[in-house]
C-alpha cells in the first residue's frame, strides 16, 4: 500500500514539473510586482494639447468686374477767331476802351484768335498782328466773330503809360548879335500816353539846375504839351531834358547851340 501510494506522488510532481516548463517557454508576461502598502501608485504625466488650431491664408475674393462704363474724356471747346466785320481794317488798341490809343489794327480778310475778353465782353484781346509778341483791343461790333466769346477769359486792362517825351529848342542855332548876353532858348516839351493814367515828371538844365517835380492827369490817351524857356550867358552847347518817373521811366531831350559872330 505504501508503495502504490509513492509513485502516485511521483506521477503528480512529473505533471507539475513538466507545466512549469512550458509556461516558462512560452515567454508570458510577468506579473505586475506587488506594492508595498502605503506606496503611491505612479500618475501617468499628461501632453500639452493645442488650445486652438492655426489660421491659414484665405485667399481674398476676386472683384467682379464693374458694370460701370468709364465716361469718355469732355473736350475743352476752343477759344473763338475773330475777323473784321466789313471791308475795311479795323483799330486795335492799347485797352478796351476809346480812350485807349490805337497800337494796332487788324486788317481785312486776317483771322486771328481771342486771347482774352473784358468782363461785359464788349472788347476783345487778341495778339498784336503789328507787333509780334505784344496784345492789343479789339470792339467786338466791328468783329465776324467764330465760336463763343463767353468762353475767352477775363483779362484785366493794361495799366497805361508814358510812350514818349518830345522836348525841342528853338532856334536850335542861336546867335547873340554883338555878343550881347545873357539870351534865350524857347522850349516846348510833350508828353504822350496810352490811356488813363497820373503822370509825374521833373525839367532839368544842362547847368545843372532842377525843376520840382509835377503831376498832370492824362483823362484819356493822347498828347500834352508844355513851353518853358532856358536863358544862357555866354556861346556854347546846351541842351534841356524832361524826366518822367511814373507811371514809367522815360526821358526827353533837346538840345541847341549858342554862336557869337
Amino acid at each position: 500500500m505504501q508503495t502504490l501510494n509513492r509513485a502516485l506522488l511521483l506521477s503528480v510532481a512529473s505533471v507539475m514539473a513538466v507545466t512549469l516548463a512550458c509556461n516558462t517557454s512560452l515567454g508570458g508576461s510577468p506579473a505586475p510586482a506587488a506594492t508595498s502598502p502605503g506606496e503611491a501608485l505612479p500618475v501617468p504625466q499628461a501632453t500639452d494639447v493645442p488650445t486652438s488650431i492655426p489660421a491659414t491664408d484665405t485667399p481674398e475674393p476676386t472683384p467682379e468686374p464693374s458694370s460701370t462704363p468709364t465716361p469718355a474724356p469732355t473736350a475743352t471747346p476752343a477759344n473763338p477767331f475773330v475777323s473784321p466785320l466789313g471791308a475795311e481794317d479795323i483799330a486795335c488798341r492799347w485797352g478796351p476802351g476809346e480812350e485807349y490809343s490805337v497800337d494796332g489794327g487788324l486788317k481785312v480778310g486776317e483771322r486771328v484768335p481771342v486771347t482774352g475778353r473784358d468782363t461785359l465782353t464788349d472788347w476783345l484781346q487778341i495778339q498784336n498782328p503789328r507787333r509780334e509778341g505784344k496784345f492789343c483791343w479789339v470792339a467786338i461790333g466791328q468783329l465776324l466773330v467764330e465760336g463763343e466769346p463767353a468762353l475767352a477769359a477775363v483779362v484785366a486792362a493794361p495799366a497805361s503809360i508814358v510812350a514818349g517825351v518830345t522836348v525841342a529848342l528853338k532856334p536850335s542855332n542861336l546867335t547873340a548879335p554883338g555878343c550881347s548876353f545873357p539870351v534865350t532858348f524857347d522850349v516846348s516839351f510833350s508828353i504822350s500816353t496810352t490811356g488813363p493814367t497820373k503822370v509825374t515828371f521833373f525839367r532839368e538844365k544842362s547847368d545843372g539846375s532842377k525843376a520840382p517835380k509835377e503831376t498832370v492827369e492824362f483823362k484819356t490817351s493822347g498828347t500834352k504839351s508844355f513851353s518853358d524857356s532856358y536863358k544862357v550867358g555866354s556861346q556854347g552847347d546846351y541842351w534841356f531834358a524832361v524826366n518822367v518817373s511814373a507811371p514809367n521811366v522815360i526821358s526827353g531831350k533837346g538840345e541847341g547851340s549858342v554862336t557869337c559872330p
